[in-house]
């Protein structure tokens, strides 16, 4: 599902992760990325690669918006203040 950041207001495509967390995303592919999507029950879950396996993977990877997002520790920090 595709949204708006409230930081920056730069369209994101939300996801979930394998482990069931919210996670934003850039909304176009990124050979730069270290986010997959896999299936999972019926639908797609984002999987966050890491070391060796973001190079040994050849398909589309996505980019987390937190990396691109130029208000991303701002907004960070307040999530983190309000709970």
């Amino acid at each position: 599902m595709s949204a708006r950041c409230r930081a920056c207001g730069a369209v994101v495509l939300w996801t979930t992760t394998e482990a069931g967390n919210r996670m934003a995303l850039d909304p176009t592919p990124d050979p730069d990325g270290n986010v997959i999507m896999v299936p999972a029950d019926g639908g797609r879950r984002a999987r966050v690669l890491s070391g060796s396996a973001i190079a040994e993977h050849r398909g589309r990877r996505w980019r987390p918006h937190a990396a691109s997002c130029p208000y991303a520790y701002a907004f960070r920090s307040r999530r983190r203040a309000n709970r």
